[in-house]
């Protein structure tokens, strides 16, 4: 039952990673966003893959330290 819930856990934390920084990514230069289309889904993605940490990480970026800001969940 534990290992049930470690793997939804960390299969949630990986969706929110990635949709938080795709959408961060391409809200944030919107002029690039078009062409750096698949660059931005394949590094959300490669980046999502360490789970709660990627997403302790991506959130202190996007939330704090980012000049930009919050932009949104993106996952298309």
């Amino acid at each position: 039952m534990e290992i049930l819930l470690f793997i939804l856990g960390y299969i949630a934390c990986f969706i929110l990673s990635y949709g938080i920084l795709f959408g961060y990514l391409q809200n944030a230069y919107p002029a690039r966003a078009y062409f750096n289309y698949q660059d931005d889904m394949w590094q959300s993605i490669l980046f999502s893959v360490f789970g709660p940490l990627s997403l302790f990480s991506i959130v202190a970026y996007v939330f704090i330290l980012s000049k930009h800001g919050y932009k949104g969940l993106r996952f298309y």
